[in-house]
């Protein structure tokens, strides 16, 4: 495991818990912008860790939200 400063915009990474979030943008050092890609749920990753099997996983998390207010619904040929 290593800290990290920055993920790569546009990469899906698979939380140590099992859910992959899609980094969106970095916010600053440690610290990026991801959203689960299951329903939307946005939120600011602080103390980023990546292991060496490529998941990831954070310190804790501020700014946690659905960006329309709700959860986003999957489109029926989503998996």
């Amino acid at each position: 495991m290593v800290r990290v400063q920055k993920l790569t915009v546009g990469q899906t990474y698979r939380n140590r818990n099992g859910w992959d979030y899609l980094c969106l943008e970095n916010a600053g050092p440690g610290v990026a912008v991801l959203e689960r890609e299951s329903d939307g749920w946005t939120l600011l990753a602080h103390g980023i860790c990546l292991y060496e099997d490529g998941s990831i996983e954070w310190d804790w998390s501020t700014w946690g939200h659905w960006p329309d207010g709700r959860p986003r619904k999957k489109e029926k040929h989503d998996v």
